[in-house]
């Protein structure tokens, strides 16, 4: 059931996913302590009703329960192992937001139960959109219980509607990366097929009124032929900086992902022009067109 008496929350990082997080667990009543290196970002939530924290350790020996949203595998596990582990105390739970490998996520649940702390996966998908909106997709994994004493939370953050529990710790990051991986390989198939007649001059336009339709991948088909057409093929997103991760997971389950791989490595090999989450990464669009072939 979930907890009739509001847990305070302690909130770490504020950008365009966690800022509008944190803001709406604030509207919705929680008492929020928050922590961001950018201290504009803390003053926002400051002045709905927040309180800022002076530091990790006190944020985290504050508060009941402790949610992070952070940009990137790395950052995301250092905070844990370097700034939260130390803090965490008994019956504590703690509640990733962020993108992480499932192994990381079972590592280090194992290391917070150390401490008798619980951690639970909570992966969002949605963009800023979805965060301000409050209609994020949430894939949760982690102990059942707990999990069902934090529900409450999750229906301020995501949609009713697609807010799961996937299973154990870990399975949540794993049905993320599948939502990572159908969006971002999908998209590389349908810029991939069109920049072959883009480049022999077909007019997108063209390919919507013959290929298009309302057949699921031909709708998708339609979208992305749009984006070209509107020049914003540029920035359609193909989760370059995640595939790595991908893909490695698998392998050290003996699962082999060739597609994963092969569009990984031939990013990796571009010219880094454009930002995927805040990381300099290459456009798949823009090496797609270039004139040179890969060596």
């Amino acid at each position: 059931m979930p907890m009739t008496n509001l847990p305070k929350i302690g909130f770490i990082g504020l950008g365009s996913m966690g800022g509008p997080m944190a803001r709406n667990l604030i509207s919705a009543g929680y008492t929020v302590k928050v922590h961001d290196l950018d201290a504009a970002k803390v003053a926002a939530c400051v002045e709905l009703g927040a309180k800022a924290a002076q530091s990790i350790a006190e944020l985290v020996q504050s508060n009941d329960v402790i949610m992070t949203s952070v940009p990137s595998f790395e950052i995301a596990v250092a905070l844990s192992n370097e700034q939260l582990l130390p803090h965490a105390q008994s019956g504590q739970i703690f509640i990733e937001l962020s993108t992480i490998t499932p192994q990381q996520a079972r590592d280090l649940a194992a290391a917070f139960a150390e401490r008798g702390a619980i951690r639970i996966d909570a992966p969002v998908s949605g963009g800023a959109w979805g965060a301000e909106k409050a209609n994020l997709r949430m894939f949760i994994g982690g102990d059942q219980t707990a999990v069902q004493k934090c529900w409450s939370i999750f229906e301020v953050l995501g949609d009713p509607d697609h807010i799961v529990y996937c299973g154990a710790e870990g399975d949540g990051q794993m049905v993320k990366i599948v939502n990572q991986l159908a969006m971002g390989l999908s998209n590389a198939i349908y810029l991939e097929t069109i920049g072959f007649t883009t480049r022999a001059g077909i007019d997108p336009d063209i390919l919507v009124k013959a290929i298009g339709g309302n057949e699921p991948w031909r709708m998708q088909f339609e979208r992305i032929a749009q984006r070209i057409k509107a020049d914003e093929a540029l920035h359609t997103d193909v989760k370059f900086v995640q595939l790595k991760q991908f893909y490695e997971e698998a392998e050290s389950q003996g699962y082999t992902m060739p597609m994963t791989r092969a569009l990984f490595e031939f990013c990796d090999k571009g010219e880094r022009i454009s930002q995927e989450e805040i990381y300099p990464a290459p456009s798949f669009w823009h090496e797609l067109m270039q004139d040179s072939d890969h060596k």
